[in-house]
């Protein structure tokens, strides 16, 4: 969420995990959104979020310039998340 409200600003990055919640979209990280997101999976709201987030800069002008990177930039940043959720390796 860091790195895409970094990218895309934070009401696009809320906007994006709400939309993967199944929530109405209003861009504010507001009480029904937090509560849907401490509830949800993380591998699978982690997964759901990279997803969303490659088709919004898939759908930009510049993806052919610059699609390439950003695809590995939403892979590395979606593995580093998939990791933190898993907790410490045993």
């Amino acid at each position: 969420m860091f790195d895409h409200a970094v990218n895309a600003g934070p009401r696009v990055a809320v906007r994006t995990l709400q939309d993967a919640l199944g929530l109405a979209c209003d861009g504010v990280a507001g009480p029904l959104t937090l509560a849907a997101a401490r509830a949800a999976a993380p591998d699978i709201l982690i997964r759901a979020l990279a997803k969303r987030r490659l088709g919004l800069l898939q759908r930009l002008g510049s993806w052919r310039s610059f699609g390439r990177g950003w695809r590995a930039r939403v892979a590395r940043t979606e593995g580093a998340a998939l990791a933190m959720a898993a907790g410490p390796a045993a």
